[in-house]
């Protein structure tokens, strides 16, 4: 390819770059995919690209770095992550507004199940989070809930501003019956039967989805899991991540005892959904301490290319620090 290098070289928005200690990462939001640049590329482009022409930046490096960065600029252009435009062009592609905010008090809930649960007592839950306009629920049963009792508790959110519902499930029933609930309950988009026979994927509808997995899931420590199969590669994520901690934010759970907490698995209760309105406990300050512990305050994280795009974990640290790397993350980003 022959690049005209009286031009410069602009990145596309949904293409955003994160420096890592070692190396960059290209998250293209659009596509869903990731790459990789070196870290002098990453210099270049977030900040010279936009002032200096391609001819401009070459001219500050020999002749061998500059047949390096022109195999880069090829790189990027050929898989369509950057383009070329003349100065005058500049200004009308802005660079990507990185604010982040959303219209609701909580945007999601956990809710883990007991062995003999007892529905009545979430009633006043479902009001609450209807009132903070909660969209996304997830229900976690470890040991075979009764799916008549199953049935009735997602009869409580009709009426509500829930959108979504994902439930994981012990899988005691045969797969017919699984499907005839998600078909049943158009809010369910995810349904993942654990303790199965199979590992098997199904698709029920256009947003809907049942998966069947072999592990078996026994009870909110066998959460908290951090690796490359979890890496969202929504923008909403990556604008997130720049302030907040992506797992907490603006989350509340309910363990399997009823205790209210940021996370089923963490030890600090805010107290009992019988006599604890899940209203007051957001608001209280320890109870949103979490939400803040966005991944350039942590440990490791900070360095780490994939921190953006990265989940992440307070339940389960390295230490009893709470600005340490999740515990159950084998990533090394200096390695």
């Amino acid at each position: 390819m022959k690049i005209d290098t009286d031009k410069h070289i602009i990145m596309f928005e949904n293409c955003q770059l994160t420096r890592g200690v070692n190396r960059t990462v290209i998250s293209d939001f659009q596509r869903h995919q990731i790459d990789f640049l070196d870290n002098k590329i990453f210099e270049i482009i977030n900040n010279q690209s936009r002032d200096f022409s391609i001819k401009q930046i070459l001219n500050n490096y020999n002749k061998q770095d500059q047949d390096i960065i022109l195999e880069y600029f090829e790189f990027l252009l050929d898989k369509e992550y950057a383009f070329l435009c003349d100065k005058s062009e500049i200004d009308f592609f802005p660079k990507l507004n990185l604010e982040w905010d959303y219209p609701a008090s909580i945007t999601n809930c956990i809710i883990d199940l007991n062995k003999n649960p007892d529905f009545s007592v979430y009633n006043q839950l479902i009001k609450d989070l209807d009132y903070l306009n909660c969209e996304d629920i997830q229900i976690r049963d470890y040991y075979g809930v009764l799916i008549d009792l199953l049935c009735d508790f997602l009869n409580k959110f009709n009426g509500t501003t829930l959108i979504r519902i994902e439930l994981i499930l012990k899988k005691t029933e045969h797969l017919n019956i699984y499907k005839k609930i998600v078909k049943s309950y158009p809010r369910i988009n995810s349904l993942i039967l654990h303790s199965s026979s199979i590992n098997k994927n199904y698709k029920i509808s256009m947003h809907q989805t049942m998966a069947c997995r072999k592990i078996n899931v026994t009870d909110e420590n066998c959460c908290g899991i951090v690796s490359a199969n979890y890496f969202n590669l929504r923008l909403e994520h990556f604008l997130e991540s720049q302030y907040f901690n992506t797992c907490l934010n603006r989350k509340v759970s309910i363990d399997k005892k009823g205790q209210i907490k940021n996370c089923p698995a963490m030890k600090n209760s805010f107290g009992h959904i019988s006599n604890t309105s899940v209203i007051d406990v957001i608001k209280l300050e320890e109870f949103q301490a979490v939400w803040k512990i966005k991944k350039d305050s942590i440990k490791i994280c900070k360095d780490c290319e994939f921190r953006y795009i990265c989940t992440d974990c307070r339940a389960f640290l390295e230490s009893d620090i709470s600005i340490n790397k999740p515990l159950k993350c084998k990533y090394n980003p200096y390695e």
